[in-house]
């Protein structure tokens, strides 16, 4: 511990911040696969200050341990999202308790500089399913378990046309939807856990501007001149990489209050996997809230998707 040195990440750390990543991924397999791009486009989300929330531990030029905060705030809680890891060869030396300690310490001061100290913080880690060592780091720091999410997959057939629903139309995404299915998401997501509305510039980063969006395999269900549905599709190149071959990775779903009960989201997805089919994708994947309100778990079961792992978000209250 002596040895190392301390001081922000740097955008131009991605590079550093795989090959842990990377190391990570091989002392615990838990099927994530790392991806510089990815990683490169977490460092520039809005919600992440590197100079004021981030750390990086280096043994020489080398990183051998880093952190970063994102940040979800909301008008009744301050919710930060915590990223960090340690090379397996420099663990069980304090190094990632020490790193916890003054993260949660950038987190209140955060929170504080914005104006929001009176909010109630919560730090969140995602642990994916397989990281045991992860898991029982954070019960020990004190985190306890918030929610479960559920990987789901299908593999993909040719598949019928999405069954046509009245008054709606189901159709690709396209840029000029881009703010309409933004604001259908804030309304349709409003009452999910851990989905605070997204402004435009993380909006924009996390799927139209993002490097994994597929808009030629999203979907969108229309009323009038209102987005009242959407699926948005991604892909993942290190993934097919490391797999062989193409998985689709269903990032959001989700369809106004308005019009749930008819179908809708099954027509989307439907219609969604069909085209993922034609393009020479194999399976499809997505992730699901375990007591997700509107029971989505069943409906992707119908569907034909199958539990894989589940993964755990803990929590710590600051």
């Amino acid at each position: 511990m002596d040895a190392l040195t301390r001081r922000p990440l740097l955008a131009s750390d991605a590079a550093a911040l795989l090959e842990i990543e990377l190391a990570a991924e091989q002392a615990e397999p838990s099927e994530n696969f790392p991806d510089l791009t990815k990683l490169q486009e977490r460092l520039a989300n809005p919600g992440v200050d590197l100079v004021g929330g981030s750390l990086a531990y280096l043994s020489g030029d080398d990183i051998v341990a880093s952190g970063f905060l994102l940040v979800r705030p909301t008008s009744t809680r301050w919710t930060v999202n915590l990223f960090g890891a340690v090379l397996p060869e420099f663990r069980r030396r304090g190094l990632g308790r020490e790193m916890l300690a003054l993260l949660k310490e950038k987190a209140q001061s955060q929170r504080s500089a914005a104006g929001a100290a009176d909010l109630p913080g919560d730090l969140l880690v995602w642990v994916p399913g397989g990281r045991d060592a992860a898991s029982a780091f954070a019960s020990t720091a004190g985190f306890v378990t918030r929610r479960y999410f559920v990987e789901m997959r299908a593999e993909l057939a040719a598949g019928p046309a999405a069954f046509p629903l009245d008054g709606i139309e189901i159709r690709g995404w396209n840029p000029a939807d881009d703010e309409r299915t933004r604001l259908a998401y804030n309304a349709a997501f409003a009452d999910h856990w851990g989905s605070p509305p997204m402004d435009v510039d993380r909006w924009r980063i996390t799927f139209a501007e993002s490097s994994f969006f597929r808009p030629e395999l999203s979907r969108v269900a229309v009323a009038g001149r209102e987005i009242v549905g959407f699926v948005l599709v991604a892909e993942f190149p290190a993934q097919t990489e490391a797999r062989g071959y193409r998985t689709a990775y269903v990032d959001r779903v989700g369809s106004l209050r308005s019009v749930r009960g008819r179908g809708l989201a099954a027509a989307m997805l439907t219609d969604s996997m069909r085209a993922q089919f034609d393009a020479g994708i194999r399976y499809a994947e997505l992730t699901v809230d375990a007591d997700s309100p509107t029971g989505a778990g069943r409906l992707y079961e119908r569907l034909g998707y199958e539990v894989v792992h589940t993964n755990v978000v803990h929590g710590l209250d600051f």
